[in-house]
């Protein structure tokens, strides 16, 4: 009886180590996949980071280029009043350069 016991006690025993080492097998290969997710995630906000960064450097660069197109606009609507008031000058019989007349539309 005794032997018979000691034979439960190591297929027990034999058992116990073979679920231990499954429960390892499991834990390696979870941290393996916890690795390579973390990895993932690393990547993916890499990326992110980047195409934020391209964005903003694009929205500066439209930015930029509004602001010269307004600065161009701005210099045609100065040089179209200054020709007007040239114009009118001259109607009127005044002698004004266009200097003058620049300086006071700009300070309007």
């Amino acid at each position: 009886v005794l032997t018979q016991r000691m034979g439960d006690i190591r297929r027990q025993v034999a058992a116990h180590q073979d679920m231990l080492g499954t429960a390892h097998q499991l834990v390696k290969e979870t941290s393996c996949e916890m690795d390579q997710a973390e990895d993932d995630l690393t990547v993916t906000l890499d990326k992110l980071d980047l195409q934020t960064r391209e964005q903003q450097l694009v929205q500066e660069a439209e930015k930029k280029q509004l602001l010269h197109q307004l600065n161009v606009l701005s210099q045609q609507v100065l040089s179209q009043q200054v020709n007007e008031e040239v114009k009118q000058c001259l109607e009127k019989g005044e002698t004004r350069t266009a200097a003058s007349l620049a300086a006071d539309l700009a300070a309007d």
